[in-house]
């Protein structure tokens, strides 16, 4: 259940100190990782894009072409690592030339990789921060220590290397969106974030297909709460349809459309100067990228595709048993819920996840990404199966004493007199009032004293509402009615 933000405030400074404690984790753990193959290229070039914006920034020179095409570019495909976006390059670079060239208060190797051990404790604090808005606080430690206790992902953020950032910001884009359906009046920050993960791999062009599939649902969804128009063709009705939907929050669509791209644009000098021809170099080399070996249950695989099953069993040999209880459990109680209050749903779930099993895992994945595309996996299903469970009953505890004032608030609006107990309002299946509050009028929305105003309803969610009330007469007196909506 989600707490008031006002009380969540002073209860950030904890994920503020878990987030210390996993960069700290992953600094000590590093230091008996050897260098990967990767890690040399993007030290180097790392350091050469870091003192290009320093001399860039003390005016030792200007942006030109030749200059730009030196440090970030060139003929070839794979000339300045200009394969891959220089964010996290840049920022190795600027942690080399500050912490070991300049201070000396760190190793060479210690600071080049410190950017991706700080973007892993940026991950365990946003886990945090979403579950404690979500759930609470409790939840909230789970889920962050969950994330922080991942062995593969200790790993990859202490390598200099792209894919925990990535992971951090996939992550990060999800929460900023997820804060964007507030209806803010300008969310630049899902735009912003997601530009980030542009500028870090390529792999972040398909967050937008998972965050579409999102939105519709959710604009589907409040379209329901929408007046309808009753005796429209179907053409008027297919129109509101898509009015309602792409209106829905569509600044968050705009902030996505407009902003990721321009901030990819801003970071990634190399793009200054023929962006479309650059843009398509750059799309073109992973498109027919090379594929690696990968030794899987005792073979080897040299080209996709996959078998299906791939990054289950890699996420059942590399999860810890514990993260993985808590992920199915916590996905249990969460669908008990759901279908306790709608039978249907279980249905629909078991439909959906048959689909889906059928149409996506049996396409395998590239070889080049797979031991890649578990590591966000277990991140979102260690802070929701960890936060779900532990929140169960102390969460109905809650719910029913929010349903009490949720009731009376409904009453109210319905212009019932009272609710409940004494006052003898009653929901459907709940124990008959008594006689003398069961004398009261039944609740009706044309009466003189709620009158439609001119014009249509301006609470059209009221008569939504209304619809689950029941007239407050004894069974006895009078057959009890739905109330017509």
């Amino acid at each position: 259940m989600k707490e008031d933000p006002r009380s969540t405030r002073g209860r950030r400074w904890i994920g503020w100190a878990l987030a210390l404690v996993a960069t700290i984790v992953v600094v000590i753990n590093q230091r008996d990782v050897g260098i990967a193959r990767d890690e040399v290229v993007y030290m180097q070039n790392g350091a050469h894009y870091a003192d290009w914006w320093t001399g860039l920034v003390t005016f030792d020179h200007g942006v030109s072409e030749a200059s730009v095409t030196r440090t970030f570019g060139g003929p070839n495909a794979t000339d300045n690592n200009r394969e891959h976006p220089p964010l996290m390059k840049t920022l190795f670079g600027l942690s080399d030339k500050l912490l070991h060239r300049t201070l000396g208060v760190a190793g060479e190797v210690t600071a080049f990789r410190l950017p991706s051990a700080v973007m892993h404790g940026v991950l365990v604090l946003l886990a945090y921060l979403m579950v404690l808005e979500l759930w609470g606080t409790a939840q909230a430690i789970v889920a962050a220590l969950l994330v922080v206790l991942l062995p593969r992902a200790i790993f990859h953020a202490g390598l200099a290397c792209f894919d925990a950032p990535t992971m951090t910001l996939w992550f990060a884009t999800i929460y900023a969106y997820w804060r964007g359906l507030d209806g803010r009046r300008w969310p630049w920050q899902v735009g912003v974030v997601w530009g980030l993960a542009l500028a870090t791999k390529h792999t972040a062009l398909l967050l937008p297909f998972a965050l579409g599939a999102h939105y519709l649902i959710a604009a589907w969804r409040a379209r329901s709460h929408s007046p309808g128009a009753a005796g429209a063709t179907r053409r008027a009705r297919a129109l509101a349809t898509v009015r309602a939907v792409l209106g829905y929050r569509w600044r968050v669509i705009v902030s996505l459309a407009v902003l990721g791209p321009l901030t990819l644009y801003a970071v990634w000098p190399w793009l200054w100067f023929d962006p479309v021809h650059h843009v398509q170099d750059w799309l073109a080399f992973h498109l027919h990228h090379v594929h690696y070996n990968y030794e899987y249950l005792g073979r080897n695989w040299n080209a996709p595709r996959f078998p299906w099953h791939v990054a289950l069993v890699t996420t059942l040999f590399t999860v810890p048993a514990g993260t993985l209880a808590a992920a199915i459990i916590g996905a249990g109680v969460w669908i008990a819920e759901r279908t306790r209050r709608d039978p249907s749903r279980i249905d629909r779930f078991r439909s959906a996840a048959q689909q889906g099993s059928e149409s996506s895992l049996r396409r395998g994945f590239p070889l080049w990404g797979s031991a890649r595309a578990t590591v966000l996996a277990r991140a979102v299903g260690g802070s929701l199966g960890g936060a779900v469970l532990p929140r169960h009953d102390a969460d109905l505890r809650r719910r029913e004493a929010l349903d009490a004032r949720a009731t009376d608030d409904l009453h109210r609006r319905c212009g019932r007199r009272g609710v409940g107990g004494a006052h003898g309002g009653r929901l459907r299946g709940e124990a008959a009032p008594s006689s003398r509050v069961a004398r009261r009028a039944p609740c009706h929305h044309r009466d003189r004293r709620q009158r439609r105003p001119r014009g249509g309803d301006r609470d059209p969610g009221r008569r939504a509402l209304c619809a689950d009330l029941v007239p407050t007469r004894s069974p006895a007196v009078h057959p009890a009615a739905p109330i017509s909506a």
